[in-house]
């Protein structure tokens, strides 16, 4: 059975879909880590359009042309800013394929809703939609219909099959599916929101989590 882990590097390794960091020993770490940090900065502040490749170069203090050593293009740096973000979410997921299967949907729920609401980068660029259309056209629809349906099929094995066997395999995927579609919608959400209901985000993630948690334990085939 593969890992979040696994999967996220096997992504990594696809055409075009970005790096992650070396191991720390690895004479490129520090510099690509600088960049990488940068970079995310600049994309939260900016947007994925308007970051430019030259004003990263500038701020890590290197040229323009060093920087392209490292990622041959700015959609290659986005994507790997966005590994290195989704890379601890992935950590957690698999310390939660080993918790006991009761526990194990309320948990992942909590997590993906967490990240969903806190994650910088994937957050900026869910709240900017001409980026994001922008994103989606240059990696290709097909491509990422791929790595949906691979990180689908790892959270129906390792979370939901084990958290309601009554559902047939298909169902359990669109269960995946509405969770996942459920979490880009709240990633939406502007930070305004929360402070217009006088809603800590803590608080909505705790309440829809056991919401969630609660129906999906009554689910049943029919």
């Amino acid at each position: 059975m593969v890992n979040a882990l696994e999967l996220l590097k096997q992504e990594a390794g696809l055409p075009g879909r970005g790096k992650l960091l070396p191991n720390r020993d690895d004479p490129n770490f520090k510099i690509r880590h600088r960049i990488l940090d940068i970079a995310t900065k600049q994309f939260v502040q900016f947007g994925y359009r308007k970051t430019s490749i030259s004003d990263i170069a500038d701020h890590a203090g290197i040229g323009k042309g060093s920087l392209y050593l490292h990622y041959k293009s700015k959609l290659e740096l986005f994507l790997s800013c966005q590994l290195e973000e989704q890379r601890d979410v992935y950590e957690q997921i698999d310390q939660i394929s080993k918790m006991p299967k009761k526990d194990r949907l309320k948990a992942y729920l909590e997590c993906t809703l967490t990240f969903a609401t806190s994650a910088p980068l994937s957050k900026a660029l869910l709240t900017r939609p001409t980026d994001y259309a922008a994103l989606i056209n240059e990696m290709g629809a097909t491509n990422i219909k791929n790595l949906s349906a691979a990180g689908t099929d790892l959270i129906v094995d390792n979370i939901i099959s084990s958290a309601n066997k009554e559902l047939s395999l298909e169902d359990q995927k669109s269960l995946a599916v509405t969770i996942s579609l459920l979490t880009s919608a709240i990633g939406h959400l502007p930070e305004i929101i929360f402070e217009m209901s006088e809603v800590q985000v803590k608080d909505f993630v705790n309440t829809l989590v056991s919401l969630l948690d609660h129906g999906t334990r009554n689910l049943k085939h029919t």
